[in-house]
Parts: C-alpha cells; sequence; structure tokens
C-alpha cells in the first residue's frame, strides 16, 4: 500500500478492504483491515474484515483470534456469527473448535428466529449440523439438517448436507436419494457426486463409483483430485516403508501387534463400538487397549490388529511420499489406542 493510499479513516478503510475482498485481492484485504483494525480497535466490522482475510490465506490461528475479538465486540452480529462458524468448519480440525461451533451456530439460530429470517436461520442451522457431523454424531446431524431443509426446500445445500449424514449412518439408499435431489437442484455439486462414488463403491458399483470420482474430479479438481490407485503389492510395499520410520521404542510396545490392509470398512468395522463410524475412516484397532480385561467391542476376543483402509487412504493423499506419511500417522494412531490413549491423547501427540 502507497502512501498516498494509506486509508485515513475506518470508512475508507473498511472501504477498502471491502473492494480488495470484491478484487479478489486478499493480501490487500487484509492490509487494509488491519489499517482498520489500527484506527479503531474496537470495530468488530474491522476486525471481521482481518479474520475473514487471514482464514482465506492461511492464517487460521490469526483468524480465530481475530473472530474472538469481534465476538466479545458484537456478540449479536449474525454476519460475524456465521463468518466464526465457518471460519472452523472449513478450515480447521480441532474438536473444540467445532463443539464452539455449534454453540455458536444455536445462538445465531435463535436470533435469526426473532428476525424472522428463515434463510438465515437455515444457515446457521446447516453450521450447526456440520459442526455436529464433525463431532461424530451424524443422528443429531441429519435433525438439524432436516429442518434446514424444511426451511429451504428447494435449496441443495440441505439435501446435500443430509445426503452426508445418511452415508455417515450407512443408510445408502436414502443417502443416495438425497445427494440425486441436490444433483436436481445444482448439477455441479462435486461433494455431491464425490459422496455417491463412495456409495457406489459400498454398494459394489465400482464402474459407477470411478464415473462419479472422475466427474468430481473434473468439475473441482483441487478439492477432489483424482484419487491415487496402487495395486495391492504396491500398496504394501508403501505400508512396509511406513512401518519402517515407526520409532522404535513405538514398534517394542506394538508386540504381536498384526497391521493388516483391506480395501475399505465393511459394515461390522463400522458398528463395532457404539455411534457409527464415519465410512471414510483410514484405520481401525481391532481387540482391547493393553491391561483391559473385558469389552463390548466384538473384535475383543480376537488377537489385536490394525487394519489399514487402502482406498481411504488412496483418497486421503495425493502423492506415494504422502500416503507413506499418512499410513506411518494412521498406524500410530491406531498404537495409540492400543495403549489405551484417548482422542485427547492423540491429538496432544498430533496424531488426530
Amino acid at each position: 500500500m502507497r502512501g498516498d493510499d494509506v486509508p485515513r479513516s475506518l470508512d475508507e478503510a473498511l472501504d477498502m478492504a471491502a473492494q480488495a475482498f470484491e478484487d479478489g485481492d486478499l493480501e490487500a484485504a487484509r492490509t487494509a483491515a488491519g489499517r482498520a483494525v489500527t484506527i479503531d480497535p474496537r470495530s468488530a466490522e474491522a476486525r471481521h474484515f482481518l479474520a475473514a482475510a487471514l482464514a482465506e490465506l492461511g492464517d487460521h490461528e490469526g483468524a480465530d483470534r481475530q473472530y474472538h475479538e469481534a465476538l466479545a465486540l458484537a456478540p449479536d452480529d449474525p454476519e460475524i456469527l456465521l463468518g466464526a462458524c465457518h471460519m472452523v468448519l472449513d478450515y480447521a480440525g480441532e474438536q473444540d473448535g467445532f463443539a464452539e461451533v455449534v454453540e455458536i451456530a444455536r445462538r445465531g439460530a435463535a436470533i435469526a428466529t426473532k428476525k424472522n429470517d428463515d434463510d438465515l436461520r437455515a444457515e446457521f442451522l446447516l453450521a450447526e449440523g456440520g459442526a455436529l457431523l464433525e463431532l461424530g454424531s451424524p443422528d443429531q446431524a441429519l435433525k438439524v439438517f432436516e429442518s434446514a431443509a424444511s426451511l429451504l426446500p428447494n435449496h441443495p445445500e440441505p439435501h446435500l448436507q443430509i445426503g452426508q449424514a445418511l452415508f455417515h449412518l450407512l443408510r445408502l439408499e436414502e443417502a443416495r436419494a438425497s445427494l440425486l435431489r441436490a444433483l436436481s437442484l445444482a448439477p455441479e455439486l462435486a461433494l455431491a457426486h464425490w459422496s455417491l462414488a463412495l456409495i457406489a463403491e459400498r454398494m459394489g458399483d465400482l464402474e459407477e463409483s470411478q464415473r462419479r470420482f472422475r466427474r468430481a474430479s473434473r468439475i473441482d479438481e483441487r478439492g477432489f483430485p483424482t484419487p491415487l490407485s496402487l495395486s495391492e503389492d504396491e500398496f504394501d510395499e508403501v505400508v512396509e516403508q511406513a512401518l519402517a520410520r515407526i520409532p522404535n521404542a513405538v514398534k517394542e510396545k506394538m508386540g504381536n501387534l498384526a497391521v493388516t490392509c483391506e480395501p475399505i470398512p465393511s459394515e461390522e468395522d463400522l458398528l463395532s463400538d457404539g455411534p457409527p463410524l464415519p465410512p471414510t475412516i483410514l484405520g481401525l484397532f481391532r481387540g482391547h487397549p493393553l491391561g483391559e480385561k473385558q469389552s463390548p467391542n466384538p473384535w475383543a476376543h480376537f488377537p489385536s490388529s490394525i487394519v489399514l483402509y487402502q482406498r481411504n487412504l488412496e483418497r486421503a493423499c495425493q502423492t506415494r511420499t504422502e500416503l507413506v506419511r499418512q499410513i506411518e500417522i494412521t498406524v500410530l494412531h491406531e498404537v495409540g489406542h492400543f495403549l489405551g490413549w484417548d482422542e485427547d491423547d492423540l491429538s496432544a501427540r498430533g496424531l488426530d
């Protein structure tokens, strides 16, 4: 920003930030929004602009901090509440963050109800449902998404998200119907095609699955790149490379813990312990943790083992190098379960 371009007032700085967003110049938006915050640190709008720019530029910690500052200044501003929700849903991966989204979204929905604004309420319901899905509560998420669909019956997003929740609940035919409904309203929804590919795969229609994967990649190659596809022997070789990278101190604790590979999780795997696990899980610990004498887990009476799901792992990575690293992380994550660590322990070790 040149000296003669430096905004002198809050309004001028906000106008420059808004114009920069419209032009797609995120660096300029961050600079102008930062200037607005300097001029008036108590401007919630300035902090909102700065948070949005930081999120888009990848500074998620900075964005989170600015959103919290903005919410402290304007706790009932719907745009800031929605922005805070989307920042976590789009860019973050912390369980605590998703729990906060549920709280913020419910507050926003209550404000929208008072305003008698159904569109706004539906947006908050979609945010709440998305967070519940990330928190492993697809049954609760489904109810929230259905409420959003009742408000926006002809908008594709609620039907898309209903399809996601039903897929996580393994209600495949219903999920497929919802996703097709979303596509009837918006044919170029890459996520809908990708999700239909996963459903077709689980239903045994590999030709349809590959067709849908290719369609999703054509629509949004960056968001849905063509999955890796290795032979069983090639994948086994990558697994061996990943296991060789595991520290000896961890290998000693693994003992006779077997590591096996399967294409995708079976229904028995996904329903083995409480609510359904996401069908996209990368691996699973079968058995019971060290020192645990009894367990309701149906795998508990078998020798403990770790299973890796080849196709899910391939879809989570874009290169062979990434795949080696992801397999290593997945094995370490499941070894953590074998050792009795919970999700908080795993997260603290960078294995979530």
